[in-house]
């Protein structure tokens, strides 16, 4: 059995949040700056938390995982599906 792998990123940056949104790049930091939307700083870089943001527009957080793909090396027939084992 694989285990899920989480495949969201965790935050976004400002201009990815303003695409997102709707809403200019400079409205975006403004309301960063303003803490209107929720962000963080990392080092020198501004990123918005994705759950945070999600919350602020009353959206479900749905997790985004897929099981992780087996190491199987199992043969392929000629039509593109595995082959059938025994």
């Amino acid at each position: 059995m694989s285990t899920p792998v989480d495949l969201r990123p965790a935050a976004v940056s400002v201009p990815e949040a303003a695409r997102y949104l709707g809403i200019s790049r400079e409205s975006a930091y403004r309301a960063a700056r303003s803490g209107e939307l929720p962000a963080v700083r990392i080092g020198g870089r501004i990123v918005v938390p994705l759950d945070r943001l999600r919350a602020l527009l009353g959206q479900p957080i749905e997790p985004a995982t897929e099981e992780a793909a087996p190491s199987s090396k199992a043969p392929v027939d000629r039509e593109g599906g595995k082959a059938h084992a025994g």
